[in-house]
């Protein structure tokens, strides 16, 4: 009997809160947003209105208290949009007078007049105020008829953003630009959509003339360096973040993150491993991302500490597991105690630089670890995965990282590379790399890459080169598939071999007197 009472008080209440309506659900997810907002739980904050909006898309309230966080994390156009989208929509008295007036000092700040004059009028409708009125008669008197294009132009960009159409969103802000090329808004979504778009050299210049016109701005200061990270400009980048560092009075946990995270980045480069490991600490203190835990194991196996290390890529790839930095360190290190977890390590390494940066310059910090996985491959048989991770060296950075040992280590990478080339099946390039390698084994395997190819004339000449460097190859080309092969197809080509190179012997010429007569046969 209790149980059925239980059951049906259950059911009751679950039916009670599926009729419920929608604003008790808003309201319930707008106070919790407001309780977390005034802890500083801004992320949950965010979530939690955005959670009363979507019950209740006609109150404004949630709003402004998202525009409110967008602008503490100076997300300046987006919490500008949240502003507006609220005073269009029901809002508590107090609220929409703070929204109206972040709104008018925003465009009288960056001096969009026909925007301010716009919207102070629709604050006087709301409220007469002195203050706001000298604003609308400033609007008026500095309002530049070309402002209503640029402000469709930029209604019209921000709808293609919100589509991802980011190619028609850029060209849409350099019409803005072309009727006004000091409009800075307009300008810095264009630089940021180049950023996006991976043209960091012309965001760079729109970024350094915003930086001009505003030299105080660290947003520009930290874009700039940015940009110059990734054009390989990294002095110029570290001097660019220390300028955002200077002119960023109020630093977040979201700064601190990405500016040490950055300068991090760049140590790497420049393998000064132990400002890289300090920038890097400095940025897990707020946020432990996989991409920052991977970069801060690789710096750590540099520096020789393994443990820290090995710990690092295990945390890193147990949040991602296609963190490429975390694969590296957890093929060095297994390559030698367990060369089948490493062969594993670095068949995910390939994968993952294939899917997510198939054509990334990875420069010297991968060196070693493309190195030392493609032999583990060759070694196994693997020959594509040996050819992947080969294809994605280069042989100057492999002299630089190896470089006590630099001309046998290229020549070994340029031998274990055409092997894979030839076994894969990709005679060309394994011709083209084997060419390099001026030692037996390579003119040997170079010979054999001719007859795969029934390049008898070339497979002659490699020959020749392997047999004088060492004789023995001789008998090996005899037990060679390929070259054997060439030998059953050609008797010219076997008996080169039989003689070991050597020119055939003349058949010799009958013997005639010096006397004989024309048609006379030799004598006895």
């Amino acid at each position: 009997m209790n149980q059925r009472f239980l059951r049906l008080v259950y059911t009751a209440i679950v039916i009670s809160l599926a009729l419920a309506p929608p604003a008790l659900f808003a309201n319930q997810y707008y106070r919790d947003g407001k309780l977390a907002y005034s802890t500083g739980e801004t992320r949950r904050a965010f979530e939690l209105f955005q959670q009363a909006l979507r019950f209740s898309p006609s109150d404004g309230n949630p709003l402004f208290y998202m525009g409110l966080i967008q602008q503490e994390n100076r997300e300046y156009e987006a919490a500008i949009q949240s502003f507006r989208r609220a005073v269009e929509l029901r809002m508590d008295p107090d609220l929409r007078e703070k929204a109206f007036w972040k709104i008018c000092l925003y465009y009288r700040s960056n001096r969009d007049w026909e925007n301010l004059l716009t919207y102070s009028e629709k604050f006087l409708q709301f409220r007469d105020i002195p203050q706001v009125r000298q604003m609308r008669e400033q609007a008026e008197q500095n309002r530049d008829p070309r402002m209503v294009r640029i402000n469709q132009y930029m209604a019209e960009a921000e709808t293609l953003r919100g589509e991802e159409r980011w190619e028609d969103a850029l060209r849409a802000y350099e019409r803005a630009l072309a009727l006004r090329s000091d409009y800075h808004p307009a300008r810095w979504q264009a630089a940021l959509i180049r950023m996006r778009l991976g043209d960091y050299a012309r965001a760079v210049g729109d970024l350094d003339v915003l930086i001009r016109a505003e030299p105080e701005s660290w947003e520009y200061h930290y874009k700039a360096g940015v940009c110059r990270y990734h054009l390989g400009r990294h002095n110029e980048a570290l001097s660019s973040l220390a300028s955002a560092r200077e002119h960023n009075p109020d630093p977040n946990e979201a700064f601190t993150y990405f500016v040490n995270y950055m300068e991090g980045l760049i140590f790497l480069k420049r393998q000064d491993y132990e400002q890289a490991r300090t920038h890097m600490v400095a940025a897990a203190a707020g946020r432990r991302t996989p991409d920052l835990i991977a970069d801060l194991s690789l710096a750590e196996w540099r520096l020789n500490r393994s443990e820290d290390a090995t710990r690092h890529a295990r945390e890193a790839l147990e949040q991602d597991a296609t963190a490429s930095e975390a694969l590296l360190v957890q093929l060095l290190a297994n390559r030698s105690a367990d060369a089948g977890a490493a062969l594993t390590f670095a068949r995910r390494l390939a994968d993952s630089l294939d899917a997510k940066e198939p054509d990334r310059d990875l420069r010297g910090e991968y060196t070693d670890g493309l190195f030392e996985g493609g032999r583990l491959a060759l070694r196994s048989r693997d020959f594509r995965l040996a050819v992947r991770l080969f294809d994605r060296v280069d042989p100057g950075q492999l002299s630089a990282a190896y470089n006590q040992t630099a001309a046998r280590t290229l020549l070994d990478f340029n031998r274990d590379f055409g092997t894979a080339l030839m076994e894969s099946g990709d005679l060309n390039r394994a011709r083209n790399v084997l060419q390099r390698v001026h030692d037996a084994g390579g003119y040997f395997l170079l010979a054999r890459v001719h007859a795969l190819r029934r390049d008898e004339q070339s497979c002659r000449t490699a020959l020749r080169q392997a047999g004088n460097a060492d004789e023995s190859n001789w008998e090996r080309a005899r037990t060679d598939s390929a070259i054997s092969e060439l030998m059953r197809q050609s008797a010219d080509f076997r008996g080169f071999v039989d003689r070991r190179g050597a020119e055939p012997t003349p058949a010799p010429q009958p013997e005639t007197r010096p006397d004989a007569q024309p048609g006379e046969q030799p004598s006895g």
